[in-house]
């Protein structure tokens, strides 16, 4: 099965890594692959994912194209009448001006008895055309989370150094785990994801004033991680990985990042394999952990987080 992920445009390093993790989540960095206007494209997986954050929708190719005119050929030689059941519509995105319009396309494809329906098809034949070729396939998910609903603005204990909702989802997936610890949980972002996701949670911060803020917000959403007012380094139960945003900013007391993480990855080397890490800047090399792979996500002009995910050598 060939897939065309349609991602977020703004965090296309992260949304890339996260599609790919979601076919190979043992060793997704290997694979991570070339972005075309805001796609990825795999020819052979498996099947389709579901519940990313950062991928708009994935479409199962049925043809490839080269150009206009054998983008025509291709939607005509699609056996429409096998794959098409009840109701459908087709959907055209392109990132290039011109060429031929949705309903022009739409005419090409033989439905027999299949009807349309705008609002409310039984499957929807997505056509991508991009600078170089053009897709076309059937969509097989679509994402419909509702994202700002959680965003941490929104919390009955809000935080302003919270990450977004789809960005640490997306990086839960990268941890490729089903229990994940959260050493420096802060308000609970992290772990709130986790669960609505389905993992094992648990998570700690040395501020007792945060855990709190931490058990509320979980508690919001049915949630009930095990949660403890104890320095990073002191306390790691055994997980699949970590997964944590370092603290920064004015509120937070002052962190020397590289000290702070070699002790934190020293003691979690005893109880973890693998560590996604958020920071304010690129991390120390530590000594028994190999980095597999590092991204950035602009936060504002003062503030570019860093994401490095390590595994134990």
């Amino acid at each position: 099965m060939a897939l065309l992920f349609l991602l977020n445009g703004k965090e296309l390093q992260l949304a890339a890594a996260e599609a790919t993790a979601s076919l190979h989540p043992k060793d997704w960095w290997r694979r991570v692959p070339t972005t075309v206007d805001g796609t990825a494209y795999f020819p052979a997986a498996r099947r389709a994912p579901r519940g990313l954050a950062l991928t708009h929708r994935i479409v199962r190719v049925l043809a490839v194209a080269e150009s206009d005119a054998a983008l025509e050929r291709a939607i005509k030689r699609v056996p429409w009448r096998r794959v098409l059941r009840g109701t459908f519509v087709v959907r055209l995105t392109s990132s290039i001006a011109g060429g031929p319009s949705e309903r022009d396309l739409a005419a090409l494809v033989d439905a027999g008895n299949a009807r349309v329906d705008l609002t409310r098809p039984d499957v929807t034949i997505d056509i991508v055309r991009l600078r170089d070729r053009a897709y076309v396939g059937v969509r097989a998910w679509e994402n419909a989370e509702d994202w700002e609903s959680r965003r941490a603005h929104r919390w009955s204990e809000p935080h302003p150094t919270a990450l977004h909702p789809k960005i640490a989802r997306a990086l839960l997936r990268l941890a490729g785990a089903r229990r994940i610890h959260d050493p420096c949980c802060g308000a609970g972002g992290v772990l709130i994801e986790a669960g609505l996701a389905g993992l094992r949670a648990s998570g700690g911060d040395v501020n007792q004033s945060m855990v709190r803020r931490a058990r509320a917000n979980a508690r919001a959403y049915g949630l009930h991680p095990e949660l403890r007012v104890a320095d990073a380094t002191a306390w790691i139960p055994r997980a699949g990985a970590i997964v944590t945003d370092l603290p920064y900013g004015r509120s937070t007391r002052a962190v020397r990042t590289g000290p702070f993480v070699e002790a934190l990855l020293l003691r979690a080397a005893q109880s973890t394999r693998r560590a996604v890490i958020g920071s304010p800047e690129p991390l120390p090399n530590v000594p028994g952990w190999a980095v597999r792979a590092h991204m950035t996500s602009y936060a504002h002009k003062s503030l570019t987080r860093h994401f490095t995910v390590l595994e134990r050598a």
